[in-house]
Parts: structure tokens; sequence; C-alpha cells
């Protein structure tokens, strides 16, 4: 077992193993093409981390993160919203549904959040970041993958001098709540995401 750091090479890789495995939400719902922007944001943001695990040389999983969430968002802002607006345009004229859905739940927050992104950083904060997303080909579940992603994810953060992690599952996804907890993460709270979705809530202080 592996872990490198995931190319642009790997990117259909990583969002197949997405649509695949991982909670199909507003973003996948927009579709692979914007998907593949999405998983590249984290590879050219400074705040992000993107890995790739391995298995006799062959990929196995993946996983994203921020080590500064904030940071990553700014970079979000000011370098790859272009790409990502017009790759999420056009998902969205091909998708009338979505495009309706965007509307009534994003639309305004997403603009505000753009205005409050671009605006220098104030005073001085406690960096916190975020793992994303964490996938392993379903024949790889076995061999340790996703405990190496996140265990390297977690140095990463720490070496950057990360003080917290969070991360999102879904509340009856037990499994990957135990795998977790496994790995020293601690139950926090629920909080509901922009489509009301109930989100548990995990914290590692590092």
């Amino acid at each position: 077992m592996t872990l490198r750091v995931m190319e642009v090479s790997d990117i259909p890789f990583a969002v197949d193993l997405h649509v695949r495995h991982l909670y199909r939400g507003f973003f996948v719902d927009l579709g692979e093409r914007f998907l593949e922007h999405y998983h590249r944001s984290f590879i050219t943001s400074a705040a992000g981390v993107a890995l790739v695990g391995e298995l006799d040389g062959r990929p196995a999983g993946f996983l994203l993160g921020t080590i500064d969430e904030a940071a990553h968002r700014r970079h979000l802002a000011r370098l790859d919203r272009v790409r990502l607006i017009r790759a999420g345009t056009i998902s969205l004229v091909a998708r009338p549904g979505q495009a309706s859905r965007f509307l009534r739940t994003r639309a305004r927050r997403y603009a505000g959040g753009l205005r409050t992104h671009l605006k220098t950083p104030g005073a001085q904060r406690v960096p916190t970041g975020v793992l994303h997303h964490v996938a392993v080909e379903e024949a790889s579940r076995q061999a340790g993958v996703g405990r190496a992603l996140a265990h390297g994810f977690t140095e990463i953060t720490r070496l950057h001098g990360t003080r917290r992690l969070r991360l999102y599952t879904e509340p009856g996804n037990h499994q990957a709540q135990a795998f977790y907890q496994g790995l020293g993460w601690t139950a926090w709270t629920r909080q509901g995401d922009i489509d009301g979705r109930p989100w548990a809530a995990f914290v590692l202080d590092l």
C-alpha cells in the first residue's frame, strides 16, 4: 500500500469512484465534467490536499480535503471560480431541474459567499481543515487503503499547522462513523446542509 499526491491524470479515476460510491449530492448531479473541475480545485489550491492510495501500483482509493478550509474557499473565489462557473453553467443548462434547484437553494448564498471570500483576511484565526471525500474501490476495502489515506491526510495537515479537522458523514452510516472514531475522531453535532439534509459532524484536534 502506497500513498502519493493526486495528479491531473488521476482525476477520471477519482471522479468515477466518487460517482459510484459517495453520496449523490448536488455536485454529483451536475455531472462528471463539473466533478472533474471540482476535483482539480483540490490539486491547484495551496490549501487543498488530494491523495491517491495504490495497491500493487494501481489506484485503489482517493481522498480530498483541506489544511485550511477558509483559505481553500478564497482560492476557489479568486482563481478557480471561472472554470467552476463555466462548467457549472453548462451543466445547469443541460439539466433544467438542477437549475431550478440551484436558484431555489444556492444562488443567493453563493453570490454572498463569493463576495465574502474575495475580501482580504482579517484577524488571526485558528486554521481548520476539512476531510471532504474519501472513497476506496470495493475490492480493496480490507487492505487498509482508507485508513492509510485518512492517516496521511492527518499528518499533512498537522505538518502545516492545522489545529482542528472536521468531517461529515450521513447519520445512518454507522460503519463510516465507527471507522473515524477508531482513528480518534470525536462525534460533535448534527448539522443540516443547504438542502436541509442532516449530517453527523466529527472533529479531530491535532
